[in-house]
């Protein structure tokens, strides 16, 4: 039963055939984003996108430890390949050293996105996630889940408003009476509002997945408060918690040299 009550949230996405999906499953019908197809624009090169279902928030600790305990027992071996790097939090002046130890299961943190993963263990998690989902599956349909392409993360965070400098529109980050529109490093930006002179309180750390408003998908925080692997492994998106205005933008990409605090993924859904 606890498995299947973790995967209802999983198996949300496909409003578009609910004849084929039992009544439980049907009740959870908006923890996935549909992202019609369409282009998006990388490097000014238009890339066709087809229609697919993005998660609407970044992977969550609690979604990855669900992950881990479930194959605990069953693939100790992957189990302990899949552990997150703790140690990401470390630091020489000691700022959020407790979060080692504390960050990854402690109930504080259950919606904050998982971070210190590598590029393997998220796809690991991808695979099992594809694996639950088509063992619950009536005969018929086929899921496949990966990060999303870098094309895939670009069309869900602005869709046709091609021009778009962040996921809400822009050009600013914060809202006119200040308050800050993603979570992000607030020093020295670039991006105030005009009505403002001074930067918004910055946050010290990763924030919940829910923080924050929307984009006109229904996704959450495509830009801030993590970084965001797709599956070009040489790719991350989206800016995090600890990084300057520039990184939020759509356009702006990194890479992935070792996990990291200030990175995490959230997965794309697609019907074969």
């Amino acid at each position: 039963m606890k498995k299947l009550l973790f995967l209802l949230p999983i198996l949300t996405l496909f409003s578009f055939n609910k004849e084929k999906l039992s009544d439980p499953i049907k009740k959870h019908l908006k923890a996935y984003a549909k992202i019609p197809e369409g282009d998006a624009f990388i490097k000014q090169r238009k890339v066709h996108v087809d229609e697919f279902y993005i998660s609407k928030t970044e992977t969550t600790n609690q979604e990855y430890v669900a992950f881990l305990e479930d194959i605990k027992s069953t693939n100790p071996e992957l189990y302990q390949k899949s552990l997150p790097d703790t140690t990401v939090w470390s630091s020489k002046e000691n700022v959020n050293q407790g979060f080692v130890n504390a960050y990854l299961r402690h109930p504080g943190f259950r919606t904050s996105p998982v971070v210190g993963i590598s590029y393997r263990q998220a796809e690991n998690y991808c695979k099992w996630i594809e694996t639950k989902l088509n063992e619950n599956l009536n005969e018929g349909l086929k899921i496949k889940v990966s990060l999303p392409t870098e094309a895939e993360w670009v069309r869900a965070a602005r869709g046709d408003e091609h021009t778009k400098i962040f996921t809400w529109g822009g050009p600013y980050l914060q809202d006119s009476k200040g308050k800050a529109l993603a979570n992000f490093k607030k020093e020295n930006i670039k991006y105030l509002n005009e009505l403002r002179t001074s930067a918004p309180e910055r946050n010290l750390f990763t924030a919940s997945v829910f923080s924050f408003a929307p984009n006109k998908f229904g996704v959450y925080q495509m830009c801030g408060n993590v970084a965001e692997l797709t599956k070009e492994p040489d790719t991350i998106k989206g800016g995090a918690w600890d990084t300057n205005a520039d990184e939020l933008q759509i356009d702006a990409k990194n890479d992935l040299k070792a996990p990291s605090k200030s990175v995490g993924f959230r997965i794309a859904v697609k019907i074969l």
